[in-house]
């Protein structure tokens, strides 16, 4: 994850301080948050016409990892932060729950995840919801809590380290993680890569082509929220930095299980042996051992089973992890 961000060119320390303050201080604040929800919406919630239909709308959000029944409404409501309102299709002006529909959502994307560029699978959960909440008014609601004179600015002052690299590094961060964050999520399940290989790097090509298939108008509109980034810049940011991300896969996962003797855990077991024994000399301890004992003609059941002992050793440093 980190290593694809670094294209991005930005000083990755400075923007990972930023990012667990900014959400540190929504977390420590949240009771601040959820308080002036209400007021929030009744505030800036503005009936116009839709930016944009319910199946774009939909995709939109489902792209930033909200769940799916409030993606769904959502996209009913039209609901986003624009020119400096909340923007509800006008067509819902009658509705009697309108306001607590739109408070639900906003609470319901507003969780807080805490920020870390160390533990697995968590960044990217950390940057949905902030990039989320931004879509929603976030940075506006913040200002409101602020600027109440009747209100403690002890934690909630902590989001305005959000700055310009920041909000481009955590958008493009809420989008692009889904990649690594699949390896890992494959590995966190059953962490046999040697046997599993074809599967875990089908996940990953998954989540590429899903990258690579979300709509022009998501970029523009996440783009809107940023300063100086065009939606074609900014999906041709992400696009870069994934493809720095499954380089890096390739040198240390895929060419690693598809070298000797990890390859032979692969399909058919009794196949590979056979191919490594009658292949050019192995130059590797293992792999000679390997290749002999098949010269010799000795038991195949036997050999299969050690190749299926080696497919168990897991890729994973889970079992270290949790000893501490």
């Amino acid at each position: 994850m980190k290593w694809g961000l670094k294209l991005l060119g930005f000083d990755q320390a400075a923007v990972h301080k930023a990012l667990w303050v900014a959400i540190a201080s929504c977390r420590n604040a949240y009771d601040l948050v959820s308080s002036f929800i209400h007021d929030f919406v009744v505030r800036y919630l503005s009936p116009q016409a839709r930016m944009v239909g319910y199946s774009t709308a939909y995709t939109f959000w489902v792209a930033l990892g909200v769940e799916v029944n409030v993606c769904e409404l959502l996209a009913e409501l039209g609901l986003f932060w624009h020119n400096g309102k909340l923007v509800v299709d006008r067509a819902l002006l009658g509705r009697e729950s309108l306001i607590s529909d739109a408070e639900h959502c906003i609470t319901t994307v507003l969780k807080f995840k805490q920020f870390s560029d160390s533990r697995w699978v968590t960044m990217g959960g950390s940057c949905r919801t902030i990039t989320a909440g931004r879509q929603l008014g976030l940075d506006h609601l913040v200002s409101m809590i602020r600027a109440d004179g009747s209100t403690s600015d002890y934690y909630i002052h902590g989001y305005a380290e959000l700055g310009k690299e920041a909000r481009i590094y955590s958008t493009i961060a809420a989008l692009v993680c889904n990649i690594p964050d699949a390896l890992l999520l494959e590995l966190l399940e059953d962490p046999r890569l040697a046997v599993r290989v074809k599967e875990v790097k089908a996940a990953v090509d998954e989540e590429v082509a899903w990258l690579k298939a979300v709509p022009m108008w998501t970029w523009k509109r996440l783009a809107l929220q940023l300063d100086g980034v065009s939606g074609v810049g900014l999906r041709s940011k992400a696009l870069t930095v994934a493809q720095s991300m499954l380089a890096f896969m390739k040198l240390r996962v895929w060419d690693e299980v598809s070298r000797l003797p990890w390859s032979l855990c692969s399909g058919d077991i009794a196949g590979n042996i056979v191919a490594l024994r009658d292949g050019p000399d192995a130059v590797e301890h293992t792999i000679i051992k390997i290749q002999k004992l098949a010269g010799i003609h000795y038991r195949m059941s036997a050999l299969v089973d050690g190749v299926q002992q080696l497919g168990d050793v897991p890729w994973s440093t889970s079992a270290h992890e949790q000893g501490h």
